[in-house]
Order: C-alpha cells, then structure tokens, then sequence
C-alpha cells in the first residue's frame, strides 16, 4: 500500500507554482505592453485572482 502524501510536502511546490504563474503571467502582460490605466488591466486582475486556485487544483 502507498503511503500517503504528506500536506507539509506539497506545500513549497504549492508556493513555487503559485509565484512561479503570477509572475509570469504579469510579466508577460507588461511585456506585451500592458498598461496599469487600461481595461485590459482590470481583466488581468481578474485572470490572475484565480491563479491561487489553479494552483491549488493542480497540487
């Protein structure tokens, strides 16, 4: 029988996926020429409040 995965295990890949998706996701919206004062700005914030959450899934 396989041992069950430890909570305490998951939790750094947890914080590196997370940090690892935000930051790319907001580098790559400033180096496709984001701009703070845009609507496209109010959608990437939206878009990145679920990046928790995905990461969450996939851990």
């Amino acid at each position: 029988m396989k041992a069950a995965r430890n909570p305490a295990n998951k939790a750094p890949i947890f914080l590196l996926l997370t940090f690892g998706a935000s930051w790319t996701l907001i580098f790559g919206f400033y180096a496709l020429g984001g701009s703070t004062f845009s609507a496209q700005f109010r959608v990437m914030g939206m878009t990145f409040m679920f990046v928790p959450l995905i990461c969450a899934v996939l851990t």
